[in-house]
């Protein structure tokens, strides 16, 4: 459900569409730890607070860069990084350089079992290949021994 609020916010910030009272309703707080939960860029934080100042809002940005920050607490981790790249979600640089590091190691434990797997799958294919000709040369094999 939340996730659903960012993507509609998201699209009536693109759209141009937010309102003064969207601006002064929102709880920049549970914006920022919502966001940062999801790692969501802060850009869509910038063009938010860009369309509310155009409707004569300017928002105090403390509060969501401190909510962002504690939701980025759970989503800069290595399990996360890992969930990341195996529900094929692109990364957006969003972890700071503290806690980056171990959610890399996940999304790359992640990126090198996949292509474990592909690998491990062009094997078996070759090896279906190889099996295949092994038989058909036994086969011809049989026949040039059974014509001797």
């Amino acid at each position: 459900m939340k996730l659903f609020l960012s993507l509609l916010l998201l699209f009536f910030v693109s759209c141009g569409s937010v309102s003064e009272s969207d601006c002064r309703e929102s709880n920049l707080y549970e914006m920022g730890l919502e966001h940062g939960r999801e790692g969501v860029e802060l850009d869509v934080f910038g063009d938010f607070a860009k369309a509310c100042a155009s409707n004569g809002v300017i928002l105090e940005t403390a509060e969501y860069k401190k909510g962002r920050s504690k939701g980025l607490e759970t989503y800069c981790t290595k399990a996360n990084g890992y969930k990341i790249y195996k529900n094929d979600i692109d990364y957006h640089d969003v972890c700071p350089k503290e806690t980056e590091e171990a959610f890399l190691k996940g999304y790359e434990l992640a990126k090198k079992e996949e292509k474990l797997a592909e690998e491990k799958e062009e094997m078996a294919e070759k090896l279906k290949d190889l099996e295949e000709a092994k038989k058909k040369l036994e086969a011809e094999q049989k026949k040039i021994q059974e014509s001797i």
